[in-house]
């Protein structure tokens, strides 16, 4: 119904943004270029996000969730494996999850707007930064150095 048709305009206009921002770099895009390529009307975009700062939101958002729910998810499976098993399996995993387009978009928008960031979303790094230091030292546990 509607809502799943409201989702997935959302996901359009955060996918397009995506791939804007990863094939010509931030400027910021334009919000028209945006809706060109996401075949949508500025009014839908001001519906579902208010502006072009909350596209580009919306984007790292949808970064942070997908960072986090996979460094949710790395420490029981790692725990299972060996010392050496597990720096791989966390490394590859890791690098996945920054290597991503939407990663890669939202750390091209965080770097482009570091100086007039928003308080909220400072809160947001620092929560994803705490997780990432958490992993650390529970997939560390048991390891020695050479």
């Amino acid at each position: 119904g509607g809502q799943a048709r409201a989702e997935r305009t959302r996901n359009a206009v955060i996918d397009e943004t995506v791939r804007c921002i990863l094939e010509e770099g931030f400027a910021p895009p334009s919000v028209r270029h945006i809706t060109d390529r996401a075949g949508v009307t500025w009014g839908v975009v001001q519906y579902h996000f208010g502006d072009l700062d909350g596209v580009l939101m919306a984007v790292v958002n949808r970064g942070f969730g997908e960072l986090s729910a996979t460094l949710e998810g790395l420490a029981p499976v790692a725990s299972t494996l060996g010392p050496q098993d597990r720096v791989a399996f966390v490394v590859n995993a890791v690098w996945q999850a920054f290597s991503s387009p939407t990663s890669r978009a939202a750390l091209e928008i965080l770097i482009s707007t570091r100086g007039a960031r928003a308080d909220a979303v400072n809160a947001q790094l620092a929560e994803v930064m705490g997780k990432l230091a958490d992993l650390g030292r529970q997939l560390g546990e048991g390891l020695s150095a050479p």
